[in-house]
């Protein structure tokens, strides 16, 4: 169990190959991991889909596909106009990949990088929208600070575990995606160790139940 305050650490995972093809597809079979390499171009999304919209299931499935809609288009507004990115905000796609739910496609991949990604040196937070136990909850990642902020406006005691699992497999996900130099506008810049920023729960307001 991960307490408050306490830092998320992570162990490695050699020889699973969940990075390779990120950065380069040379030579390297298709994983989940290919696809993110190269921000030429458009790509579509898996399953012929060109938005990005998933499923959840369980009894929210309907309530949370519509809030999943919404949050793509916030998502896109706030990136859209937000000029140079160098705040982030994802839609829940990427979080569906990082905790593995769907199916995977190298062009979903794509999708998320060139429309809502940019040079990781140059971020100074993430938004990351997530989906579990028929529940939204919201990591921030702030790369300055190294804090991982889990905002949760619904907090369960008996859901918090399960919830820091997942805030720890997205922020092992990305620190894997981000070890390639075509990440970075400074080649030498030093890479981020995301999985190992101090996990931080700030107090919120909290909503009534069934609300």
């Amino acid at each position: 169990m991960v307490g408050e305050g306490e830092g998320v650490r992570l162990g490695r995972r050699r020889g699973m190959g969940r990075t390779s093809g990120w950065g380069s597809r040379r030579g390297r079979g298709r994983s989940r991991a290919s696809g993110w390499g190269s921000r030429r171009g458009r790509g579509r999304v898996g399953g012929g889909k060109r938005d990005g919209l998933g499923t959840e299931k369980g009894k929210g499935e309907g309530w949370g596909r519509e809030r999943r809609r919404i949050i793509i288009l916030v998502a896109t507004m706030l990136t859209y106009n937000s000029g140079r990115l160098i705040i982030w905000y994802f839609p829940p796609t990427f979080a569906q990949l990082a905790c593995g739910h769907g199916h995977f496609h190298g062009g979903t991949a794509k999708w998320i990088r060139d429309k809502y990604m940019a040079n990781i040196d140059e971020v100074l937070k993430i938004h990351v929208p997530i989906w579990h136990d028929d529940h939204w909850f919201l990591l921030v990642i702030d790369m300055l600070a190294k804090q991982l902020l889990y905002l949760d406006s619904a907090r369960s005691a008996k859901q918090r575990d399960s919830h820091v699992l997942q805030i720890k497999k997205v922020a092992l996900f990305l620190e894997e995606i981000v070890l390639d130099e075509s990440w970075y506008a400074c080649k030498r810049h030093e890479r981020p160790t995301i999985s190992e920023f101090k996990l931080v729960e700030p107090e919120v307001n909290q909503q009534e139940v069934g609300t």
